[in-house]
């Protein structure tokens, strides 16, 4: 590691970090970001069949700055992530307002709402329009808490972060707005691909 480390012209202390951040990505189901199929043409690596190793689904663009990607500039030595590896993180991990494709309803962990947080699920009709089926008050503690915070007010629903769900795999990621109509179903306003999510 020494040696590599030498080569690509950073200091030990550097490397290890480096490593052990591109690893840990790994660790939390990471892929190559340069494994795409797509990817070779502008990434050219001598071997690329070495570092085949695939991941899941790729939900987001190709990402030239993820630190999984070995044709990353400055590939060595930069351990910061993307915006790219950071909301892919959050799509996985995070308690994110997720919509469903098999049951058509959206679960909100975390929606505040005239100062208090609440969690909530929307069912999806095939008029293209939500019905809120539940809604009940929670509370502050760590467990409830979400990584992305989604509010209500004024009749609207504004969805910061959207994750799309399919045979449990994270498929799409979303931001989107709704709007709460006369007759108490909601409208979507827009529902776009998150920015964080495409180059």
């Amino acid at each position: 590691m020494k040696q590599r480390c030498a080569d690509n012209g950073i200091n030990f202390e550097q490397c290890i970090q480096f490593t052990a951040v591109h690893e840990f990505g790994h660790v939390l189901g990471l892929s190559h970001e340069h494994n795409r199929d797509f990817s070779f043409n502008s990434c050219s690596l001598d071997d690329p069949a070495r570092y085949n190793v695939k991941g899941n689904t790729s939900f987001t663009d190709y990402d030239p700055d993820s630190i999984m990607n070995y044709c990353r500039q400055n590939y060595y030595g930069d351990k910061s992530l993307s915006l790219m590896d950071k909301i892919s993180v959050k799509a996985y991990y995070g308690r994110i307002p997720t919509f469903t494709d098999e049951t058509s309803k959206l679960d909100i962990p975390r929606v505040m709402f005239q100062g208090n947080p609440y969690k909530a699920t929307l069912q999806l009709g095939s008029d293209g329009k939500f019905t809120l089926i539940s809604m009940a008050p929670t509370n502050n503690l760590p467990e409830n808490q979400s990584s992305i915070e989604t509010t209500f007010s004024n009749s609207i629903l504004t969805l910061p972060l959207l994750r799309y769900m399919k045979n449990r795999k994270v498929m799409k990621l979303w931001k989107g707005t709704l709007r709460q109509g006369s007759d108490g179903k909601f409208y979507r306003i827009n529902i776009d691909v998150h920015p964080d999510a495409k180059v």
